[in-house]
């Protein structure tokens, strides 16, 4: 597994608000979504979030499934890095984003593209209706609850892709045990009767 650039790291416990991203980052015509990459997001020289590629094998593509944090609700300015392991180098160039406090942007089927042409933020969303999505406590000991309107079914997954759950929703919200799971990081891929279909990490502690 490659190793993530020193100074990317972020402690989420220093921050108040957050949103986040299913995304792939393209630059130049060249997409940086493989095996052993890593996408961050910064705020001047602040580390604000931070994703490896995760294969996702129902669409056969590598994705970033990533959180990014803020103190300001709305309106800071972020930029992203992309490290690109098979050139061992940081690639830069891309449009800068803007933080707004609880926005889901992009899903698998459609992810966010982070490009040097597309201005990722709150404003790129004004049409695309996707959902306002909870998922709490995260990180979690028992029980963890889901809840977004018109949710239909929920899969808990590991870092693998393997199907380690599913649970059918009452139309806003769906539950897991999670406390017989090992300690780790795993993956909520949720599902709306609309067709959406966002991933959000859960840490189980």
């Amino acid at each position: 597994m490659s190793a993530q650039p020193a100074g990317w790291e972020v402690d989420e416990s220093d921050f108040e608000y957050s949103m986040t991203l299913t995304a792939i980052a393209t630059l130049d015509g060249t997409e940086y979504t493989e095996a052993g990459n890593f996408l961050a997001v910064f705020a001047g020289d602040a580390c604000r979030g931070v994703a490896e590629a995760s294969y996702v094998e129902s669409y056969d593509k590598y994705l970033y499934f990533l959180t990014v944090f803020s103190n300001e609700y709305s309106g800071e300015e972020l930029v992203f890095k992309c490290y690109n392991s098979a050139g061992d180098e940081i690639v830069e160039g891309f449009t800068p984003a803007t933080f707004s406090e609880g926005l889901n942007l992009g899903t698998a089927n459609v992810p966010a593209k982070v490009s040097e042409g597309v201005s990722v933020g709150i404003n790129s969303l004004s049409s695309t209706g996707i959902t306002s999505i909870q998922v709490y406590p995260n990180p979690a000991v028992d029980v963890v609850t889901i809840e977004a309107r018109n949710l239909e079914e929920v899969l808990l997954m590991d870092m693998t892709g393997r199907l380690i759950q599913s649970r059918e929703s009452d139309n806003s919200k769906a539950e897991f045990s999670v406390s017989s799971l090992p300690k780790g990081l795993y993956f909520l891929n949720i599902k709306t009767v609309g067709g959406e279909e966002i991933y959000r990490k859960l840490m189980v502690q």
